[in-house]
Parts: C-alpha cells; sequence; structure tokens
C-alpha cells in the first residue's frame, strides 16, 4: 500500500525528491533492491545530497547484485561531514574495518543511535560479504541498542526475519 502512494505522489508531484527516499526504502523493506536502487538513485540526482542516501543506494545495488562503489566514493570523496557517518562509508567501501566503524560510533546510551547504525550497516557489509552468521550478529547488536527511532533498527529486526 506505501509503495501505491508513493506511485500517485510521484503522479502528481514528480520532483518531490523525498518520495523517492521513502519509496525506496519501502521496497528495501520488503526485500526489493533493485527497485529500491532505482528509487534511490532518483533521490540522489536532487539536492540536498545526504550521506545516509548514498549509503543506503550503494547497499540496495550490492544487495541486488549491481555495484554502487563508485558512486558512493564519489560522493564520499566531496562529503564534508568528516565525524559521522564518515566511518559508515569509510567501512562499507572497505577502506576501514567494520571493528573501526563500531569504535567510532563509541559507547553508552547517550551514543545508542550511532551504535545502532554502526552495528546496522557493519552487518549488511557482512552479509554482501557472504557471512550470514557475522550479519546476523551484528543486526541482533543493533536491535540490542534500543534506538527503536532509527531506520536502521527497524530494517535490523526485519533482516533478523529475513534469516530465519
Amino acid at each position: 500500500e506505501a509503495i501505491e502512494a508513493f506511485d500517485y505522489v510521484q503522479n502528481i508531484a514528480p520532483d518531490f525528491y523525498q518520495l523517492y527516499l521513502y519509496r525506496g526504502i519501502s521496497r528495501w523493506r520488503i526485500g526489493d533492491f533493485a527497485g529500491a536502487a532505482k528509487d534511490l538513485e532518483k533521490r540522489v540526482s536532487y539536492p540536498p545530497e545526504r550521506e545516509y542516501d548514498h549509503i543506503m543506494l550503494f547497499l540496495s545495488k550490492a544487495r541486488s547484485g549491481g555495484d554502487g562503489r563508485k558512486t558512493l566514493a564519489d560522493f564520499h570523496g566531496k562529503s564534508n561531514n568528516r565525524e559521522w557517518p564518515e566511518p559508515v562509508m569509510s567501512c562499507v567501501l572497505g577502506k576501514s574495518t567494520p571493528e573501526g566503524c563500531i569504535r567510532a560510533a563509541g559507547t553508552g546510551e547517550k551514543n545508542a543511535g550511532r551504535l545502532c547504525e554502526a552495528d546496522f550497516y557493519t552487518g549488511q557489509w557482512y552479509l554482501i560479504k557472504g557471512d550470514k552468521d557475522k550479519a546476523k550478529e551484528y543486526f541482533q547488536k543493533a536491535g540490542d541498542t534500543g534506538a527503536a527511532d532509527y531506520l536502521e533498527y527497524i530494517l535490523s529486526g526485519l533482516e533478523m526475519q529475513r534469516m530465519k
């Protein structure tokens, strides 16, 4: 139903760039990674460019058998946000380790959201590499952060369901 609603919005407001993000995430949630990549590609063609949109585009392409490495690497090179989520971009691009990403997220309740993101994206990194057991471990860790208001928390739960 959500995708149909976004299709309707696209017909009346095709330049409403946020619809491509939200429809892309909706497609991701049902496992349509190719459809998510198509929507997210459209999303990143509109300003403002956001790190998370590029990361999700890269992951969508990777999960659907494509390669979004160049797009993310180009964006990573021009991104000004070096504190966060730069460690996530570096990790998924293979420029740093998952452990470095987790370390950069920090610890404690005030960093629960970042840690949830780091765990989710680390899980994705392992999933793309074919290590489902390690991916599942990190998706569980993302859920254990309790950062329920983060998209990555929700998506980690969905990934755990997909892996059953």
